[in-house]
Protein backbone atom coordinates (compact mmCIF):
# COMPACT_ATOMS: atom_id res chain seq x y z
CA UNK A 1 0.00 0.00 0.00
CA UNK A 2 1.37 3.38 -0.94
CA UNK A 3 0.11 5.10 2.22
CA UNK A 4 1.85 2.58 4.48
CA UNK A 5 5.12 2.91 2.58
CA UNK A 6 4.98 6.70 2.57
CA UNK A 7 4.23 6.81 6.29
CA UNK A 8 7.07 4.38 7.08
CA UNK A 9 9.47 6.55 5.12
CA UNK A 10 8.68 9.47 7.46
CA UNK A 11 10.02 7.54 10.47
CA UNK A 12 13.59 8.48 11.31
CA UNK A 13 16.24 7.08 13.65
CA UNK A 14 15.46 7.92 17.26
CA UNK A 15 11.71 8.38 16.69
CA UNK A 16 9.03 6.94 18.93
CA UNK A 17 5.73 6.20 17.21
CA UNK A 18 2.34 4.72 18.10
CA UNK A 19 0.69 2.26 15.73
CA UNK A 20 -2.85 1.20 16.61
CA UNK A 21 -4.63 -1.72 15.01
CA UNK A 22 -5.62 -1.33 11.38
CA UNK A 23 -4.74 -2.37 7.87
CA UNK A 24 -2.72 0.75 7.03
CA UNK A 25 -0.79 0.72 10.30
CA UNK A 26 0.02 -2.95 9.67
CA UNK A 27 1.45 -1.90 6.31
CA UNK A 28 3.51 0.80 8.05
CA UNK A 29 4.95 -1.88 10.35
CA UNK A 30 5.75 -4.08 7.36
CA UNK A 31 7.65 -1.27 5.64
CA UNK A 32 9.74 -0.26 8.67
CA UNK A 33 13.31 -1.31 8.06
CA UNK A 34 14.84 -4.00 10.27
CA UNK A 35 17.04 -2.83 13.14
CA UNK A 36 15.84 0.78 12.98
CA UNK A 37 16.77 2.56 16.18
CA UNK A 38 13.14 3.50 16.97
CA UNK A 39 10.50 2.63 19.54
CA UNK A 40 7.05 1.51 18.47
CA UNK A 41 4.19 1.58 20.97
CA UNK A 42 1.15 -0.46 19.93
CA UNK A 43 -2.03 -1.94 21.29
CA UNK A 44 -2.24 -4.48 18.46
CA UNK A 45 -0.70 -7.94 18.65
CA UNK A 46 -0.51 -8.23 14.86
CA UNK A 47 1.64 -5.09 14.73
CA UNK A 48 3.89 -6.46 17.49
CA UNK A 49 4.15 -9.78 15.64
CA UNK A 50 5.14 -8.00 12.44
CA UNK A 51 7.92 -6.13 14.26
CA UNK A 52 9.15 -9.10 16.30
CA UNK A 53 11.78 -10.29 13.83
CA UNK A 54 12.95 -6.79 12.88
CA UNK A 55 14.82 -6.02 16.12
CA UNK A 56 12.72 -2.87 16.62
CA UNK A 57 12.00 -1.87 20.20
CA UNK A 58 8.28 -2.55 20.67
CA UNK A 59 6.03 -1.80 23.64
CA UNK A 60 2.60 -3.42 23.75
CA UNK A 61 0.01 -1.62 25.84
CA UNK A 62 -3.54 -2.49 26.81
CA UNK A 63 -6.38 -0.97 28.76
CA UNK A 64 -6.02 -3.39 31.66
CA UNK A 65 -9.54 -4.75 31.32
CA UNK A 66 -8.63 -7.81 29.29
CA UNK A 67 -6.30 -10.69 29.98
CA UNK A 68 -4.08 -10.94 26.93
CA UNK A 69 -2.24 -14.11 26.01
CA UNK A 70 -0.80 -14.97 22.66
CA UNK A 71 0.84 -18.38 22.67
CA UNK A 72 3.47 -17.48 20.10
CA UNK A 73 4.97 -14.71 22.22
CA UNK A 74 5.17 -16.20 25.69
CA UNK A 75 5.40 -14.02 28.77
CA UNK A 76 6.12 -10.87 26.78
CA UNK A 77 2.43 -10.46 26.00
CA UNK A 78 0.92 -11.88 29.18
CA UNK A 79 -1.06 -9.33 31.15
CA UNK A 80 -3.00 -9.75 34.38
CA UNK A 81 -5.64 -7.38 35.71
Amino acid sequence: MKIGLQAAQLVKTGDSIFLDGGSITLQVARYLKPEMNITVVTNALNIAAELQGKQISTIVVGDGSHKVWHEGFGDLFRSHH
